[in-house]
């Protein structure tokens, strides 16, 4: 039992404690401050995929959601300073596809899927993160399900979120620009159907896409113009749990090895000369990765229940 508390960073406690330890974590690590207002940044004419996006629709906005989020595999990023001494341990795991390279460019073909994420856990998600070489610095996209970031809602959710010198900030904000088009951070996406994710650093800023829209941008004023390529690229499932052993799925519950497992498919690296040779592997014991090509894998499963 989480003992009532949230787990702040991939957390959530009972769902009564929700809005209370939502307040205690964003006053105990607060999130950088938003950039002074510049130029308006604009966009690439065409979605990293290469399709046109959809005409931009005005009046985006998102829910910043202070839930600082788990570390990433082998980065040494770790979660903000927690606000409660007695919070339970979180454990993270994965089921991964990374490579090392610096690019500019990145997507893939997700299936988006709706584990079953056990009261006792925090999240089961999906993305894509772009980050620095020594992994402090990154930008991410994906799909999410946590009952704390979507209010209790357990569908997945579109979520963006980034980290600056080794810290993570909230989900849907924290400096993140809106664009205005079709897709915003926090929409619910649709179950079972494969959908593009991509990131593109273009015009001063790192771009987030989806399916076929723009969602929008994180300034590079967010790291005072520090980060502006890659020095590793991150695909991967991730489980953030209350044990070793839980029994939270992570994809859409199958085990890799099942034909019709989640996969995390056809990655690409729009504009560069570096060929995509994804490195695949899982952490925890508990799920699992399996390669299908250098560009696609499965992962996932049902948890240890």
């Amino acid at each position: 039992m989480r003992s009532g508390l949230l787990a702040a960073g991939l957390a959530l406690a009972t769902t009564a404690a929700i809005g209370a330890v939502s307040t205690l974590d964003a006053a105990a690590a607060p999130p950088p401050p938003t950039p002074a207002a510049g130029p308006a940044l604009t966009p690439p004419a065409r979605l990293p995929w290469g399709a046109l996006p959809r005409a931009r629709q005005g009046g985006a906005t998102t829910r910043p959601a202070y839930a600082p989020k788990g570390r990433l595999p082998s980065t040494g990023a770790a979660p903000p300073a927690r606000s409660a001494a007695a919070d339970p341990q979180i454990h993270y795991m994965y089921g991964t596809g990374a490579q090392t390279v610096a690019v500019q460019k990145a997507y893939a073909n997700f299936t988006v899927a709706k584990p079953t994420v056990a009261q006792q856990d925090f999240h089961s998600l999906a993305e894509l993160a772009m980050m620095s070489a020594d992994g402090r610095q990154i930008v991410e996209v994906g799909w999410t399900v946590d009952r704390d970031v979507n209010s209790g809602d357990l569908n997945p959710h579109l979520f963006v979120y980034h980290w600056k010198d080794g810290q993570g900030t909230c989900y849907n904000g924290c400096g993140f620009v809106p664009y205005g088009g079709g897709a915003t951070a926090g929409m619910t996406l649709p179950v079972g159907a494969s959908k593009q994710f991509g990131i593109v650093h273009s015009g001063g800023a790192w771009w987030i896409a989806y399916d076929t829209d723009w969602v929008g941008s994180f300034p590079d004023s967010l790291w005072e113009g520090r980060f502006t390529v890659t020095g590793k690229v991150k695909f991967f499932g991730e489980v953030a749990a209350a044990t070793q052993r839980p029994c939270t799925q992570m994809g859409n519950g199958l085990a890799a090895n099942d034909p019709n497992a989640a996969r995390i498919g056809s990655a690409s690296y729009p504009d560069s000369t570096e060929p995509v040779k994804l490195v695949v592997s899982a952490t925890g014991g508990v799920y699992s990765a399996v390669a299908l090509s250098d560009r696609t894998f499965r992962y996932g499963g049902p948890g240890a229940c």
